[in-house]
């Protein structure tokens, strides 16, 4: 099985959103209902899509004029911003993804949920999302700290992706910035949030050390000296996080590697190393909270094929569609 931090969120949220995405989903499957889930598992709540506006604005634009030596001007990362997020909102409104493929319109491929589910959406729901994604990107480009911190690396290394085994479980791991410490030969991890919430995140960031130990093409780095930034862009000083890193230790890795371990053996418990057609939906335990069934994609697949859900799982409204905390994943 492959396993990460993010699917184990999904499963101590909500074993049946798991079962959804990463058992039933299947693009080229026979069945229907198996590629409406996979469908469906790209398809972005309006507060989550902000994120990966963001994410990706960083990607495209910061990181290239880092590679230059240079920092972009507040009003060419804002303008950059605004444009990708018009036209994947368009694309999304205008149903693109009905007739086109990701691959044939990768940055601009968008699916929003309130445009999927045929949901109300204010107008000016472009505008104030467009709102929140600049304030974020405004807090890290004005912030003569964070520009000092950021630029004149040897080199800037984005959502690459890390693979390594514990035990028969293979472990991946999407960083979203690797960079060469200046002076020390080490590390520093970078995990970018657009949340108004926060929370501890060492475990992630403490899998993400682990998989740079264990890729051969970033061993010439001192890989005892790791140092993991959880930078919150929503913050109006995201400078703060680089007060306080989160510095790796071989004591704690361990821990994670056991508790890694433990989490991959709960599922593999229920599977059974079972296939799709072999295993039984009411096996998978439904979600606590209304909170997880009112901004979860799989909702009516899940009353649909999922006998003896509560109905009082399921509000009738979901969360508004200007909502600003994500999920830190």
């Amino acid at each position: 099985m492959i396993w990460s931090v993010s699917s184990d969120k999904m499963w101590s949220r909500c074993q049946r959103q798991y079962f959804f995405k990463h058992i039933m989903a299947n693009a080229r499957a026979n069945d229907e209902k198996r590629r409406l889930a996979q469908t469906l598992g790209v398809v972005q709540q309006i507060s989550w899509w902000q994120g990966t506006v963001v994410h990706k604005t960083i990607e495209n634009y910061l990181i290239p004029a880092l590679q230059r030596g240079s920092w972009p001007s507040e009003a060419k990362i804002v303008s950059e911003a605004r444009n990708l997020a018009t036209r994947q909102f368009m694309f999304s409104n205008d149903k693109l993804y009905e007739t086109v493929q990701k691959a044939d319109e990768q940055e601009d491929y968008c699916i929003l949920a309130p445009h999927f589910f045929d949901e109300p959406i204010d107008t000016d729901t472009l505008e104030k999302s467009i709102e929140v994604v600049t304030s974020a990107l405004q807090n890290l480009i004005t912030n003569p700290v964070m520009r000092e911190f950021f630029i004149g690396r040897k080199a800037y290394f984005t959502e690459k992706i890390l693979q390594f085994k514990v035990g028969k479980t293979t472990v991946r791991a999407i960083p979203d910035l690797i960079m060469p410490m200046d002076k020390d030969h080490g590390i520093d991890i970078v995990d970018w949030k657009v949340a108004t919430t926060s929370s501890s995140h060492h475990f992630q960031v403490g899998v993400y050390a682990l998989a740079i130990r264990q890729t051969s093409w970033l061993s010439h780095y001192d890989l005892n000296n790791i140092k993991g930034y959880v930078i919150n862009l929503l913050l109006p000083d995201p400078s703060i996080s680089l007060s306080d890193p989160y510095t790796v230790q071989d004591d704690t890795l361990n821990y994670i590697i056991d508790s890694i371990y433990e989490k991959s053996e709960h599922v593999e418990a229920l599977k059974q190393g079972r296939k799709f057609k072999e295993l039984d939906i009411s096996q998978f335990r439904y979600a606590k909270s209304e909170g997880s069934c009112a901004t979860c994609n799989w909702c009516q697949l899940c009353k649909e094929i999922g006998d003896g859900t509560p109905d009082k799982l399921f509000p009738d409204q979901k969360s508004g569609p200007t909502q600003l905390a994500l999920p830190l994943i």
